[in-house]
């Protein structure tokens, strides 16, 4: 069945107090303008190196090697230890610097990433927070009727004293609720707009509802394969590792003959160690993932399946929703009955969207888990 949004009869009888500005839905341009993403990106650009002062340090250090290289042609082999450490930095001048590249803006689409979930998550609880206001307010509203009603009746003898009351505190605890709703929108839009850098803390959006997305993933094996070549955490180790090994076949050169001074052998030993222990660290990274991805895939199996029993429950509420609405057309159900039901069928209906809101997060979410990440467990703040 077609969907189709609830239009609510009350908005006739009831003047809203909450004044909309600009329509706004999550994205990743509101990630960016994150105060974290803001600050990976000022690093990035930090370290942005132009062609020409990274050749221009090169060549000064290829003068100076040349230099100690003709020394040591001639005999002086106590340059052996100083040639070792300027041709160690020059070599790994280049690797580093690609090396400290790669992982920034790997950590700058990770925290995009983050920051995208984490507006997603604020969009939703703000979204539950400005209907559940609206909601309340529509409450307080029938409830009011309801009592004034109940008022004329007691005054008539129709109804008791504790007829009364019970009207009396219904309308209390409406009160309670909606000014509970409005403190709690008013703290969400707070923290929703110093969130994403607004400097008005207090402006209101008009929020949209969404759709739940369809995407055909291939079999779990293959999104297993797919993360293990794309997570930061195994990017980063492996990085780790050709990092050594450049640094390895620099003390390997020249025959070995660097090994012959105490402090560099215990150099190269201490790199040989490092990059055991990355080893097993990448093993047991990738066992982890793997592992993630599974409980994420049939978690998201779950959340599907969910979102479908509560599409047929909607499907079925709206259906009766039109059966009032002709049963009050006709003058067998009053207007503040029916008002009452389409109010409970409209506080399903939000928590059919926070529903669908919730599981195309986590769609999200798990994407990321297949490519650079962050992980699927800690996708949002």
């Amino acid at each position: 069945m077609k969907h189709k949004m609830i239009i609510l009869l009350c908005v006739l009888l009831l003047v809203p107090t909450i004044s909309f500005g600009e329509t706004i839905i999550p994205t990743t341009k509101l990630a960016k303008e994150t105060s974290a993403y803001k600050q990976i990106s000022i690093e990035v650009d930090r370290l942005v190196v132009t062609e020409r002062q990274f050749k221009s340090l090169m060549n000064q250090m290829d003068n100076q090697l040349t230099g100690i290289n003709r020394l040591i042609s001639y005999g002086y082999e106590n340059f052996l230890r100083p040639q070792f450490r300027l041709k160690y930095t020059r070599d790994t001048a280049m690797p580093n610097l690609e090396y400290l590249t790669a992982t920034l803006t790997m950590n700058q689409k990770m925290i995009q990433n983050t920051m995208y979930i984490a507006v997603r998550n604020l969009y939703t609880g703000l979204y539950s927070a400005q209907k559940n206001y609206e909601l309340a307010e529509i409450k307080h509203q029938i409830e009011k009727e309801k009592f004034e009603i109940d008022q004329f009746k007691y005054s008539t003898g129709l109804i008791s004293d504790f007829e009364l009351k019970k009207s009396e505190f219904a309308l209390l605890a409406a009160d309670i609720d909606f000014m509970e709703a409005k403190s709690n929108f008013e703290e969400m839009t707070i923290t929703f707009n110093s969130f994403i850098g607004n400097a008005d803390l207090h402006e209101v959006y008009q929020l949209k509802d969404e759709l739940k997305f369809d995407v055909n993933w291939d079999t779990q094996e293959m999104q297993i394969s797919e993360a293990m070549k794309n997570r930061s955490e195994i990017v980063g180790i492996e990085n780790d590792i050709k990092l050594n090994d450049t640094k390895k076949g620099i003390y390997e050169s020249r025959g070995g003959s660097y090994l012959i001074f105490p402090d560099i052998e215990l150099e190269y030993k201490k790199l040989n160690i490092e990059n055991q222990k990355s080893a097993i660290e990448l093993s047991q990274t990738k066992k982890s993932i793997a592992i993630e991805i599974e409980k994420d895939i049939y978690e998201l199996n779950a959340l599907g399946n969910n979102l479908d029993v509560m599409t047929s429950i909607y499907d079925n509420q709206i259906l009766n929703l039109e059966k009032f609405q002709l049963q009050n057309e006709l003058g067998y159900l009053s207007d503040l009955l029916y008002r009452e039901i389409e109010n409970g069928i409209l506080q399903f209906e939000v928590s059919y969207q926070l529903s669908i809101q919730n599981y195309n997060t986590q769609l999200l979410s798990h994407y990321y888990a297949l490519n650079v990440g962050p992980s699927s467990e800690g996708g949002g703040f």
